[in-house]
Formats: structure tokens, sequence, C-alpha cells
């Protein structure tokens, strides 16, 4: 059955429920398709998003028409401003980002965030905008800036130790593809500091019960769903706190976090490949020669062992163990027996066992009786 509405950007659900249509008077030169869209939420983790027929580049295309932000005031330095910076650089600061470190602003707009940077003695600093006005704009303070969208950033893998991504994610369509490329470019153990309007809290005008859904706006997350989003994509959760921009006759919340690049590219993934390894230690070359064969320890883990690698496929003749309560059952119709047995089994019979949590003991005891045969550890 095909979606009614596009799959949802965290947990890809394809089951949505609408909320209600919103709509908007857009500028007649637009390159926008649409004026209108539905807010929905994905009934599978509740994250709430717009329903829309837009892209990425179709967004980009609207700010470099029609944004605020290319009339050069946005990012100048406000009081505002300047207090979410220093709050972004503490939280930076508690580990272990410092002025040699080399940091990656995503959607810098023009700069005021690594303008504040540089002038606290930072000076490995990067921008990434789609806007070429916002690239020249950068320029001008001598930082180092590059055209590129956070789908695609002309930045080699592992060569930044810290991304800022500071309100931008809500305006992304693609998350998982944006935050691929995060991960992409930063060094093992790299550092993310993203920050997000939030809901989670209520409207942020009381006399203005809207403005938070612009049309730009194609995410709302709350904490959860925050965390969840680095998370589903190899980032560990260092930190989070919910703070507020104040505004005149407002606040708007905001949820920023701390996240870590996990080292390995996806922990379970490489749990669960690491079940291949019995074949490294021969245990498939030993299952097609059908050499008799002897398991001791029946774990949970063996007992996975023997229903998803070559180990279930081996000429077991016995299952061997030392509690007397498995003793006597069946796996597979093989009987498990007492390790007392291998006292009396020719010297050349094969064992074999996990390393893992007796490996240790299991060796001593071969030791003990002597045992010359062949082990298998795995």
């Amino acid at each position: 059955m095909t979606p009614e509405y596009r799959n949802c950007p965290v947990c890809s659900g394809d089951d949505a429920g609408a909320i209600r249509k919103l709509s908007y008077a857009l500028f007649d030169d637009s390159p926008l398709e649409s004026s209108s869209c539905t807010l929905v939420r994905c009934n599978k983790c509740g994250f709430v998003y717009c329903d829309t027929v837009l892209n990425d580049a179709n967004l980009i295309e609207h700010y470099r028409r029609n944004l605020h932000y290319l009339s050069g005031t946005c990012g100048a330095g406000s009081n505002a401003e300047t207090m979410r910076y220093r709050n972004t650089l503490s939280m930076l600061k508690l580990y272990n980002i410092n002025q040699s470190s080399k940091i990656v602003d995503i959607g810098s707009a023009n700069g005021g965030f690594l303008r504040f940077m540089k002038n606290n003695g930072y000076m490995n600093l990067m921008a990434i905008d789609p806007l070429q006005e916002c690239i020249d704009n950068i320029h001008e303070s001598r930082i180092p800036a590059k055209r590129g969208s956070i789908q695609s950033m002309p930045l080699p893998d592992a060569s930044e130790d810290a991304v800022v991504v500071s309100h931008l994610l809500e305006h992304v369509i693609d998350l998982n593809t944006a935050l691929g490329e995060v991960y992409r470019i930063l060094v093992p153990g790299g550092i993310v500091y993203a920050e997000v309007p939030t809901l989670e809290y209520g409207s942020s005008f009381q006399d203005a019960p809207l403005w938070d859904f612009p049309y730009e706006h194609v995410n709302y997350f709350t904490r959860r769903h925050l965390l969840s989003l680095f998370m589903l994509n190899r980032f560990s959760c260092l930190h989070y706190e919910v703070s507020s921009i104040s505004r005149e006759r407002g606040n708007v919340k905001c949820v920023h976090a701390i996240f870590k690049k996990n080292i390995q590219r996806d922990t379970l993934d490489s749990r669960f490949s690491s079940l291949d390894s019995t074949t490294h230690h021969g245990i498939k070359k030993l299952a097609s020669d059908r050499i008799p064969c002897y398991v001791w320890g029946v774990s949970a883990y063996t007992q996975m062992l023997l229903a998803m690698t070559p180990l279930g496929e081996c000429n077991i003749r016995f299952f061997l163990d030392k509690s007397k309560y498995k003793q006597g059952k069946t796996i597979n119709g093989i009987q498990i027996k007492s390790p007392e047995v291998l006292k009396v089994l020719p010297d050349n019979v094969v064992v074999i066992f996990t390393k893992e949590p007796y490996g240790d003991e299991m060796n001593r005891y071969l030791d003990e009786i002597k045992h010359i045969g062949k082990r298998i550890e795995i």
C-alpha cells in the first residue's frame, strides 16, 4: 500500500495522520510549486512534520530569493544572538573542543557564530552554506567558506572535529541523508552541536499562536525526537537541555544537545556481523568435512551460534556442560553430557567452546586432563 503521506523523517514510518492543512500567500516570484502543505503526526513515533511536494533544492532556491538574511542584517551581533553563541561555545568546551579544533558551521547564513568564534581565538573555522551571497559575506571576515548543503558538503571524510547545526534541521526534508553527511565529515568521536526550536512547551507568542509554523519549517522537534534522530544515525547523546531565545513579547523554546560520532559504523550491526567470525576459526571447514566434535558450554550464546552460524552444521557427537540441570537434555536430538566424558575420549577429539565468559577455565581443565586434541575457541 502506498503511504498517504511522505515517510517520517525520523523513524521512516509510513503511517501518519493529518493534523491540519497549512496554507500561505507566497511572493509572486516564489519558486515553490505549492503554497500549502499538510501538518502530520507519525503514528509510529509521534514526530510532527510537514507532508509536502517540495524537496530540499526547492527550499534552497526559495531562501536565495526571499529570505531576510540576504540583507546582511541577520546574525549581526544582537544581545540575544551573542548569548546564544556563548552558550554554544561553552557546551563545545565541555567536550574538549578548543581553539585548535577544526569546526564547521553548516547553514552558517552570514556567519555570525563564526565571527564570534574567531573573536574568541578560534581559527580553524569553516562555513558551509548553499547561498553564494552568504559565502561572499563570510569571506569578507576572512573566514573560510564553501558553498554546499548539509546533504552534500565539499569536505573530505573524517576532516572535522566538531560540526554545528543550529536552527537548520527544522528546514531539512531528508534528515537521514543530512546526518549521514555530518557523520562522514567528522573524525571518529567527533562532536555535533545541534539546536532546534521545539513546540514541546506551547506557543512562543501567546498573541500569535501560528507563529511557530513558518513555511520553511518542515520538521517540529521534541527533545525525544531530536535524540532519536541522532541515535538512529550512529550518534550518542552526551548532553541536552532546553533554553529560550528571548523576544520582546515571548520566548522561543529550543532544544540543544551535544552528540558524539560513534566509532563503529553501527554498534548493533557490527555485533551481528561478528557472528560470521566463526568461519575464521575453521568452523565452516569442520562442518563440511564432517569431522566429529564436541561442543562444551550450552549457554544462550552457544544456542544462538548453533542456529545462526555453521556451528549448527557440524558433526557434533555430544554437547558438554557442568550444569546438572542441562545434562540429559537434548538440542537437535544431540544429548548434553558432563565434561567429565572428555577424560575417556581419544586425545585427538575436537573440542569447541566459547571464549567468553569461561574460556580460560575450560582451557585450564583441558590442560589438567592432558587433552592434546584440537581446541577451537569461538
